[in-house]
């Protein structure tokens, strides 16, 4: 590290299992360009096991150690892969980021979320017990100490409870982000204008991100105008929409009154 002048890290999250979503990544964005724009990237992983999620492709050990010799952008935790132990992945990645790329300023998160209240149904994904969080709203925080109690919701916990004890502020750029995949197939499609957004989600599909990249690449040589108010992408994108599965939860059956 110690060779290249190193402006910021990209840090992202990744099952062990999601070889895919990573090679998608690694096309998109080639190295050799990151180096170039003084970015360096890694993924954080744990111990796999194909057991614990089904979602996932089955990959040994030694294929992960094989990706990171051919790669060298893997940073593995000795944790299971677990919905619930990515706080642990979250506090690896900054941890490797103080030790090994001390010289990187800007840290880039996610979408600014703010009033976000804990969810308090049992069978939600993000189902949070009074005793884990007795609050009734969190503070700010973007999509460890040994005073703040161990929370496993990771961007509420690191970006959020961290950050307000150490008297962090966040930076609202939400401008440049949606939640919707819809919108950034309606980038590609438009073949004339910029896209009015530069991070969004991929709707479970890991080649729309190589395909956005392209677009924008494409635009920037080409110099594509911006769209006009009235024609922003949140007015006039029509597009499918995806499906998206719902939070884990569990069977119920009631009786219901008829009449």
């Amino acid at each position: 590290m110690t060779d290249i002048a190193i402006f910021a890290v990209l840090i992202i999250t990744s099952h062990a299992g999601d070889i895919e979503a990573r090679s998608a990544m690694r096309r998109a964005y080639p190295e050799d360009k990151l180096k170039h724009l003084g970015i360096r990237r890694i993924f954080l992983l744990a111990v796999s096991n194909p057991k614990d999620d089904v979602r996932y492709n089955s990959v040994t050990q030694n294929a992960l150690e094989d990706e990171n010799h051919r790669y060298s952008d893997l940073v593995q935790g000795n944790f299971r892969e677990a919905y619930r132990n990515l706080t642990y992945k979250h506090m690896m990645g900054l941890d490797w980021v103080t030790k090994y790329c001390q010289q990187a300023q800007p840290l880039l998160m996610g979408y600014l979320l703010q009033g976000t209240r804990p969810v308090r149904e049992p069978a939600n994904k993000w189902f949070v017990t009074q005793s884990e969080f007795p609050g009734s709203m969190y503070p700010p925080f973007l999509s460890v100490s040994k005073t703040v109690h161990y929370f496993w919701i990771d961007d509420t916990y690191v970006t959020g409870l961290l950050a307000q004890v150490a008297g962090i502020s966040h930076q609202d750029i939400h401008q440049y982000f949606t939640l919707h995949s819809e919108y950034l197939e309606c980038c590609i499609q438009d073949k004339i204008h910029l896209c009015d957004y530069i991070v969004g989600p991929n709707g479970g599909d890991p080649v729309l991100l190589l395909r956005f990249q392209r677009h924008a690449a494409s635009c920037q040589e080409r110099k594509c105008p911006q769209r006009s108010p009235d024609r922003a992408l949140n007015r006039t994108c029509v597009a499918p929409k995806k499906f998206s599965a719902p939070s884990q939860g569990h069977g119920e059956v009631k009786p219901v009154p008829l009449f």
